[in-house]
Protein backbone atom coordinates (compact mmCIF):
# COMPACT_ATOMS: atom_id res chain seq x y z
CA UNK A 1 0.00 0.00 0.00
CA UNK A 2 2.79 2.41 0.87
CA UNK A 3 4.51 1.98 -2.51
CA UNK A 4 1.24 2.76 -4.33
CA UNK A 5 0.76 5.85 -2.23
CA UNK A 6 4.38 6.88 -2.80
CA UNK A 7 3.83 6.46 -6.55
CA UNK A 8 0.75 8.66 -6.47
CA UNK A 9 2.58 11.30 -4.46
CA UNK A 10 5.49 11.23 -6.92
CA UNK A 11 3.15 11.73 -9.89
CA UNK A 12 1.24 14.51 -8.08
CA UNK A 13 4.49 16.33 -7.30
CA UNK A 14 5.56 16.14 -10.93
CA UNK A 15 2.14 17.30 -12.16
CA UNK A 16 2.43 20.38 -9.96
CA UNK A 17 5.20 21.52 -12.33
CA UNK A 18 2.98 21.27 -15.42
CA UNK A 19 1.45 24.79 -15.40
CA UNK A 20 4.83 26.53 -15.46
CA UNK A 21 6.29 24.20 -18.08
CA UNK A 22 3.20 24.35 -20.26
CA UNK A 23 3.02 28.15 -20.00
CA UNK A 24 6.60 28.51 -21.26
CA UNK A 25 5.96 26.16 -24.18
CA UNK A 26 2.66 27.81 -25.02
CA UNK A 27 4.26 31.27 -24.95
CA UNK A 28 6.95 30.13 -27.38
CA UNK A 29 4.34 28.59 -29.70
CA UNK A 30 2.09 31.67 -29.63
CA UNK A 31 5.08 33.93 -30.35
CA UNK A 32 5.74 31.81 -33.46
CA UNK A 33 2.06 31.98 -34.50
CA UNK A 34 1.96 35.77 -34.23
CA UNK A 35 5.18 35.91 -36.27
CA UNK A 36 3.43 33.87 -38.95
CA UNK A 37 0.58 36.41 -38.94
CA UNK A 38 3.05 39.15 -39.84
CA UNK A 39 4.74 36.96 -42.47
CA UNK A 40 1.43 36.05 -44.09
CA UNK A 41 -0.48 39.30 -43.51
CA UNK A 42 -3.41 37.77 -41.67
CA UNK A 43 -5.21 37.82 -38.34
CA UNK A 44 -5.09 35.00 -35.75
CA UNK A 45 -8.09 33.33 -37.41
CA UNK A 46 -6.50 33.19 -40.87
CA UNK A 47 -8.34 36.15 -42.42
CA UNK A 48 -6.08 38.28 -44.61
CA UNK A 49 -5.47 41.81 -43.44
CA UNK A 50 -6.89 44.48 -45.72
CA UNK A 51 -4.28 45.43 -48.31
CA UNK A 52 -2.40 48.69 -48.15
CA UNK A 53 -4.21 51.48 -49.99
CA UNK A 54 -2.67 52.80 -53.22
CA UNK A 55 -2.44 56.30 -51.72
CA UNK A 56 -0.31 54.91 -48.88
CA UNK A 57 1.95 53.08 -51.31
CA UNK A 58 2.35 56.27 -53.35
CA UNK A 59 3.11 58.36 -50.25
CA UNK A 60 5.79 55.87 -49.22
CA UNK A 61 7.06 55.66 -52.80
CA UNK A 62 6.83 51.88 -52.71
CA UNK A 63 6.49 50.10 -56.03
CA UNK A 64 5.56 46.70 -54.63
CA UNK A 65 2.54 45.72 -52.57
CA UNK A 66 4.08 44.94 -49.18
CA UNK A 67 2.37 42.95 -46.48
CA UNK A 68 0.48 45.33 -44.18
CA UNK A 69 2.13 46.24 -40.87
CA UNK A 70 5.59 45.30 -42.13
CA UNK A 71 6.98 48.52 -43.64
CA UNK A 72 9.17 48.76 -40.57
CA UNK A 73 9.92 46.02 -38.08
CA UNK A 74 8.96 48.17 -35.08
CA UNK A 75 5.53 46.71 -34.41
CA UNK A 76 6.62 43.12 -34.88
CA UNK A 77 9.72 43.63 -32.75
CA UNK A 78 7.59 45.06 -29.97
CA UNK A 79 5.93 41.65 -29.54
CA UNK A 80 6.58 40.14 -26.13
CA UNK A 81 5.00 36.76 -25.33
CA UNK A 82 6.10 35.15 -22.10
CA UNK A 83 5.09 32.77 -19.35
CA UNK A 84 3.83 34.69 -16.36
CA UNK A 85 6.22 34.89 -13.44
CA UNK A 86 3.81 32.90 -11.27
CA UNK A 87 3.89 30.08 -13.83
CA UNK A 88 0.15 30.16 -14.36
CA UNK A 89 -0.52 31.37 -17.85
CA UNK A 90 0.89 33.38 -20.69
CA UNK A 91 1.11 37.14 -21.06
CA UNK A 92 1.26 38.84 -24.42
CA UNK A 93 2.15 42.44 -25.11
CA UNK A 94 2.55 44.17 -28.44
CA UNK A 95 3.16 47.78 -29.22
CA UNK A 96 5.03 50.51 -27.42
CA UNK A 97 5.28 54.28 -27.69
CA UNK A 98 6.04 55.05 -31.31
CA UNK A 99 4.73 51.66 -32.42
CA UNK A 100 1.26 51.31 -30.92
CA UNK A 101 -0.69 48.19 -31.84
CA UNK A 102 -4.17 49.23 -30.67
CA UNK A 103 -5.04 51.36 -33.74
CA UNK A 104 -4.32 48.37 -35.98
CA UNK A 105 -6.40 46.02 -33.87
CA UNK A 106 -9.63 47.99 -34.26
CA UNK A 107 -8.91 50.44 -37.09
CA UNK A 108 -8.18 54.13 -36.68
CA UNK A 109 -9.28 57.59 -37.70
CA UNK A 110 -7.34 60.78 -37.30
CA UNK A 111 -6.16 63.97 -38.92
CA UNK A 112 -4.26 62.03 -41.58
CA UNK A 113 -7.22 59.85 -42.54
CA UNK A 114 -8.46 56.44 -41.56
CA UNK A 115 -7.10 52.94 -41.51
CA UNK A 116 -8.78 49.55 -41.48
CA UNK A 117 -8.66 47.06 -38.65
CA UNK A 118 -5.81 44.59 -39.04
CA UNK A 119 -6.13 42.52 -35.87
CA UNK A 120 -2.95 41.06 -34.46
CA UNK A 121 -4.48 39.59 -31.30
CA UNK A 122 -7.61 37.45 -30.98
CA UNK A 123 -10.81 39.36 -30.49
CA UNK A 124 -13.57 36.80 -30.86
CA UNK A 125 -12.52 33.77 -28.91
CA UNK A 126 -9.46 31.58 -28.96
CA UNK A 127 -8.14 30.93 -32.50
CA UNK A 128 -7.94 27.23 -33.36
CA UNK A 129 -4.18 27.45 -33.93
CA UNK A 130 -3.60 29.03 -30.50
CA UNK A 131 -5.86 26.48 -28.82
CA UNK A 132 -3.98 23.63 -30.50
CA UNK A 133 -0.62 25.13 -29.45
CA UNK A 134 -1.76 25.42 -25.83
CA UNK A 135 -3.21 21.91 -25.82
CA UNK A 136 0.01 20.52 -27.26
CA UNK A 137 2.10 22.40 -24.68
CA UNK A 138 0.00 21.05 -21.80
CA UNK A 139 -0.03 17.49 -23.16
CA UNK A 140 3.74 17.47 -23.66
CA UNK A 141 4.36 18.87 -20.19
CA UNK A 142 2.08 16.27 -18.57
CA UNK A 143 3.67 13.39 -20.48
CA UNK A 144 7.16 14.60 -19.68
CA UNK A 145 6.52 15.10 -15.97
CA UNK A 146 4.59 11.86 -15.47
CA UNK A 147 7.43 10.07 -17.26
CA UNK A 148 9.92 11.63 -14.84
CA UNK A 149 7.99 10.55 -11.75
CA UNK A 150 9.88 7.87 -9.86
CA UNK A 151 7.62 4.87 -9.87
CA UNK A 152 8.41 1.66 -8.00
Amino acid sequence: MTSSLDSLIAVAERLALVPALAAKRAADAIRELVGEEFDEGRDPYGTAWKPIEDVTLERRQVSRDPTPLTDTTGLRESLNVYARADGHGVALEIGRPGHPAAPHQDGWAGSSGTGPARPILPGRGMPDSWEAAIEEAVTEAIEEEVGRAVLP
